[in-house]
This record gives structure tokens, sequence and C-alpha cells, in this order.
């Protein structure tokens, strides 16, 4: 259609196998319904539940929003889009994402510049973890050779979505004289994104310390862990309340606020962090008081149980000890997930910067991004079913905003679905790739 163009991996595979006639043409087809099946995954995963659980964390962080309000908000604010129709939405958001960007680099530079003498330093040990190990210190658990790679790679793939066929679609969709042209812009994305953004958030968490920060303070009561019959699981043993936390600089405990101590393992060996320590999470609850129901609620800190796997531990586990701060008592660490480390690590330096720049950048993004990623399912699901499928997609697709933002625990629930849709999309289109892509030189 010559006024609604539509274009992707899955229109080239079909279009260029069914040129040679016979099962050729069943096979293109085929594989672009394979294609489909991962742009669908991955427009669920990485394109809508992560930013809506991004933007959840960070406001409840900030605001104390609840997480399953945002993803409402988020899914309203979609949802007039795609299915409302009301683009001045798309379109406020998409003239004020460039202008975040540029707020964004500033302020990162800002940072930059009062820690100016640390960028040396923190350039050769960014080279150095990536191909070498990384000690544990404060906050770090360590990393072993490679890991830091491994995970950048991740991390940089899902990030500018280099490889994967989701920005040709939207590409595809321009109308311009010289094609090569689209392909030059489409091409500064990645860069744009990771060379510029993930490098700069990069050192401006680097530079300012949020990476290793010491602890906040010592949890005022005793901790320790007693084994849960059977097997390498422990249950946390303890009796601390709010109460025994020691206080933010920059903030107030609250209901939901995650927090964790350190732990050594003797006689084991992380085989991803090289080291013996892990965390031990806790999360804080509010225990109304049921003979008082209007007396103020005492806020408690729930644990969570701790398993060391013996798929991820090399070793024996003899004694296991909490990390204490220097004084006694265990050092406790606020938990910071998604974009909360980066909003932090712009307090650090610049107080409210993180709360205000950050969260407001995180929400445009979202909204951006998540309207950018139903267009790219849209065209999946009218590939595999037609246009009847479409409206239903869209209404799964809001459904799902809400679902990540309420109901992902923790960064690796969410990483691990990212991933999913990230590396299926890579496996089905990097071949199409190879095979094709001499098509368009």
């Amino acid at each position: 259609d010559p006024d609604n163009p539509s274009g992707g991996a899955m229109h080239v595979v079909k279009q260029v196998l069914a040129k040679k006639g016979g099962s050729w043409a069943m096979l293109g087809s085929i594989i672009g319904g394979f294609f489909c099946i991962t742009l669908i995954i991955s427009t669920i995963t990485g394109g809508n539940m992560f930013q809506a659980w991004n933007v959840a964390g960070l406001t409840e962080g900030y605001f104390g929003v609840p997480k399953v309000a945002t993803g409402i908000i988020l899914a309203m604010l979609v949802g007039l889009v795609i299915i409302g129709g009301i683009k001045r939405i798309g379109t406020v958001a998409s003239k004020l994402v460039p202008l975040m960007c540029l707020l964004y680099l500033m302020a990162g530079f800002a940072v930059l510049v009062v820690n100016a003498d640390q960028i040396p330093g923190l350039l050769k040990l960014v080279f150095d973890s990536a191909f070498g190990t990384a000690e544990a210190e404060g906050a770090f658990i360590g990393g072993t050779l490679g890991y830091a790679f491994v995970v950048g790679m991740k991390r940089a793939l899902f990030s500018n979505e280099a490889g994967q066929g989701s920005a040709p679609i939207a590409h595809a969709a321009a109308k311009t004289a010289e094609p090569a042209r689209e392909g030059v812009v489409g091409g500064l994305g990645p860069f744009i994104d990771t060379i510029c953004i993930c490098t700069l958030t990069a050192m401006v968490i680097l530079s300012t310390g949020t990476w290793n920060r010491d602890s906040i303070g010592p949890l005022a009561t005793e901790i320790s862990l007693a084994a849960a019959g059977e097997g390498d699981e422990y249950i946390v043993t303890t009796a601390a309340t709010v109460s025994h936390l020691p206080e933010q600089r920059l903030d107030q405990w609250s209901h939901g606020d995650k927090l964790f101590v350190l732990a050594e393992a003797q006689g084991m060996t992380h085989r991803s962090t090289g080291s013996n320590r892990f965390k031990i999470t806790g999360v804080i609850d509010e225990v109304p008081d049921p003979e008082h129901p209007d007396a103020a609620v005492t806020l408690v800190i729930s644990w969570g149980d701790v398993e060391l796997k013996s798929s991820d531990w090399d070793g024996i586990p003899g004694d296991i000890q909490i990390l204490e701060v220097e004084g006694g008592g265990a050092g406790i660490y606020r938990e910071y997930e998604g974009a909360q480390l980066t909003a932090f690590a712009f307090d650090r330096v610049f107080e409210g910067l993180g709360k205000w720049l950050v969260t407001l950048a995180a929400w445009l993004f979202a909204i951006s991004t998540m309207i950018s990623w139903s267009y790219y399912g849209e065209k999946g699901v009218a590939f595999l079913v037609g246009v009847r499928g479409i409206l239903p997609y869209k209404i799964a697709f809001l459904l799902l905003a809400i679902v990540g933002a309420a109901m992902i625990e923790n960064t690796d629930q969410m990483m691990l679905l990212a991933d999913l849709g990230t590396g299926s999309m890579l496996v089905v289109n990097i071949p199409i790739l190879l095979a094709l892509g001499y098509i368009a030189v």
C-alpha cells in the first residue's frame, strides 16, 4: 500500500523467497512468521513490560505512587494514542524526548566535570573489568573474567536493538527518495543510544561511587541465617523494624523500600562474581495493630530466603558470616533497581536532579518507546493473522503494561524476560541478515 507502507524482515524474506517459486514461497512465509512471533515476544517484554516496570519502580521510590497506579496511567496514555487515535500525546512525547536527551547529556557532563579527576582511572576500570576480574568492594559483589563484557553485551543489545530487526519496520514506513539515506539515519540510533547516552550514564554511576558505595550504616539489631532443612537454602532470622535502620541522607524509609546486607559463604565461590559474597535482600512491610486499627502501622523488614544453588556456586558451604561495619552491626544498603540507580547517582552530586530529571526522562522515554514498539508488534500481528488481530493485540499490550508495573518483583526477573525477547529476535533475524543482506548492498 503506497499510502501506508509496511516493511521489515518478515516481508523481505517472504518476497525474496517467493520469487524462487515452488516450496520456497511457503518457506519464506514460515520464516517470516517465526520472525513475527519473536517480534511480538520482544514487544511484550522489553518494549512494554520493562518500560512500565522501570518507571513504576522509580516513581514509587521517589513519590510513593503505587506501582499498579503507574501502570494504569501509562496504559491509559499509550492507549489514547494506539487505540484512541489521539496522536497529540505521541507527538508531544516525540518532540520532548530530544530535549530530554539534551538536558540529560548536559546534566551528565556536569556530574563528570565535578568528578573530572576520576575519569582516566574509570576508563581503565571499564576495560580492565571487561576483560579481567573485578574484586568485590562496597555494594559491588565482584565479577569474573568476561562477566562485565557478557552483561554489557546483553544490556547494549537490549538498549539499542542492533540486529533485532525492529528499527527497519519503522524506517520502511518513511517516505524518502533515497533509501540508503534512511539506512544511515537508522544507524545513528545505536550510536546515540549506546555510545553517547549509555556510556555517559555508566560514567556517572562510576564517578559518583554509586556502584561500590559504602553501607548507609549498621542495622541496630542482630541478624543471622538458619539452615532450612536439606539443601543449600537458608532463612534469615531477625526482629528488625524500621527503627533499627540507619537514617538516609536523601530520603526516609517507607513501605515497599528494598534493602540488603552482604554475607560471605566460607569455602564457596560464585561462578559469575568470582567472590564468596552474596546479597540478603529485604523489603519494608506494614504491620497493622489488630487491636488498634486506627493507630499508626509498624514498619518491619521482611527478609527473603537465601538459596545458594550448586549450579551457581563452586565449593561446599561452610560458615556464613554477615559482613559488619566498623563498630559492629550488619551494614545496610539501599537497593536501587533499574533507573533508580541512575537517579541516585545524580542525586549524590546535585540533590534533587535525579528525582526530577531522571524521573521525567524515564516517563517520556517509556511512553515514546511503548508507542513505537506497539507499532512494531502491530505489524507482526498483521502479518500473522491480518488486521482482525490488531485490536485484541493492543488491548493485551496495555494490560501487560499494568502487569509489568505491578507484578515484576526485581531486576533479575525483568531482565530474564527482556533477554528472552531480545535473544529470540536475534536468533531469527541474524540468519536473515546474513543470507539476504547482500540485496541491500
